[in-house]
């Protein structure tokens, strides 16, 4: 059982299962569980809580299963309101598979979102824009979120320049670009090889 004493953010951040257990443990869901766990652990307030979860959605966002109809309006509700985890989280359910495929819907989001200047919503605009084939508005937006160090834009950002994508081919910018994202641990770089082969 988690108690006050045990319960903080750092023992979750790097362990989704952990987390996941906690929510169960709880009753309660994945977005609601960072409620009780902030509660439980005394870490602060709710605008604290919501600029950690910002800056690692994968530990936020729940993207084993489908979103049902009322976890939709639920987002759309929270999106009405301004609230960007919503708007990323539902960005991202159009792209990741939690609902049906469409990069173009979650492109409008995205655009919402990154009017913030969150960097992981500059990511998912650049990345809806990618994948909606509007190249030239991808490579902004990732240029924006490589610029505040986003390492998966930067990641992006090097294909960009590696592949011609909304800018000329540079090859020494890519390598750079795509060399640093590797060194921070870029999820994207293992899968990038699969698809494109290495880049040399």
């Amino acid at each position: 059982m988690y108690t006050a004493d045990s319960v903080s953010l750092e023992v979750f951040a790097d362990d989704y299962e952990r987390y996941e257990a906690f929510c169960r443990l709880y009753k309660v869901s994945l977005m609601d569980g960072l409620s009780v766990l902030m509660d439980l652990a005394s870490v602060g307030s709710t605008d604290d809580l919501v600029k950690r979860s910002l800056k690692c959605p994968d530990f936020v966002f729940d993207r084993s299963v489908e979103l049902s109809s009322e976890d939709v309006r639920e987002l759309e509700r929270e999106v009405d309101e301004g609230g960007l985890l919503a708007m990323l989280d539902l960005g991202y359910a159009h792209i990741d598979g939690r609902l049906p495929w469409n990069p173009e819907t979650a492109y409008l989001i995205a655009c919402r979102a990154a009017d913030s200047g969150n960097p992981e919503a500059l990511y998912l605009a650049g990345t809806s824009a990618y994948l909606c084939g509007k190249y030239d508005n991808a490579f902004s937006w990732f240029e924006m979120g490589a610029s505040m160090k986003h390492t998966d834009s930067e990641f992006m950002l090097g294909m960009c320049y590696a592949l011609g994508h909304g800018c000329s081919v540079d090859k020494e910018k890519a390598e750079a670009l795509l060399t640093r994202a590797h060194k921070k641990g870029s999820g994207l770089v293992d899968t990038a090889e699969k698809v494109f082969g290495k880049i040399e």
